[in-house]
């Protein structure tokens, strides 16, 4: 697959995995976004992610979908600096990503929440 590419193997879709992402994993706040980590061993992928808009938070389907395809977007754009690091250390990692606004956020914002994200993971 490409650099840029998010396929099937990079979804995040065990739910053995997600509920040890929410029960153990670490997480830290971008507003609107919290990101949520966890180490995982010999995944498909070296970063597996999830998504979530709840409906709580954002009622109309059309707008959830619209956000999380602006998160998969942002992310799919930046993402590459994040997995050369991680290919290079040999490690695999689940993502958990969730919204928490109430209000819809433009992709040039999402984008540059993203970034932010993808330094913060960086470095952890």
């Amino acid at each position: 697959m490409g650099r840029f590419s998010f396929g099937k193997k990079e979804k995040l879709c065990s739910q053995t995995v997600i509920d040890r992402l929410f029960a153990e994993g670490q997480s830290f706040k971008a507003f609107p976004l919290r990101v949520m980590v966890l180490p995982v061993d010999g995944a498909e992928s070296h970063a597996q992610v999830l998504i979530s808009v709840p409906k709580k938070r954002v009622r109309k389907a059309h707008d959830r979908n619209r956000i999380k395809r602006h998160i998969r977007e942002a992310y799919r754009l930046n993402k590459p600096e994040l997995l050369e690091k991680w290919e290079g250390e040999g490690r695999y990692f689940a993502i958990g990503i969730i919204y928490l606004s109430d209000r819809t956020t433009e992709f040039g914002e999402m984008l540059r929440i993203m970034k932010g994200v993808i330094v913060t993971l960086h470095q952890k």
